[in-house]
């Protein structure tokens, strides 16, 4: 699910995330929960949520944001675009154990 082995925050966190797109990164509790507070999410749902501003826009003009998971003990990021991030929902939301 990860491709780095310890954790990373703020700038290395970023740049991990710039460089593999679409891998979740290890990331800390303390990151989630600074990204959490620092604006409302834009929206949130499944285990995650995605921060309030973008952090920039994809080749089709869509927002792309930092979007926090937390899953197995684990609290993972990655970029995301709202419509991604609808879908990812939707699928956790889905898969959930009763």
């Amino acid at each position: 699910m990860t491709s780095t082995k310890s954790p990373l925050e703020w700038s290395p966190l970023w740049t991990a995330m710039r460089h593999e797109p679409h891998r979740w990164i290890l990331t800390t509790d303390a990151m989630y929960w600074n990204m959490r507070d620092v604006l409302p999410p834009q929206d949130s749902g499944g285990g995650g949520f995605i921060v309030g501003e973008p952090n920039h826009h994809n080749a089709d003009g869509e927002a792309v944001y930092a979007c926090f998971h937390q899953i197995n003990n684990e609290v993972v990021a990655r970029y995301m675009t709202q419509r991604e991030f609808s879908t990812f929902k939707s699928f956790r939301n889905r898969n959930r154990a009763p």
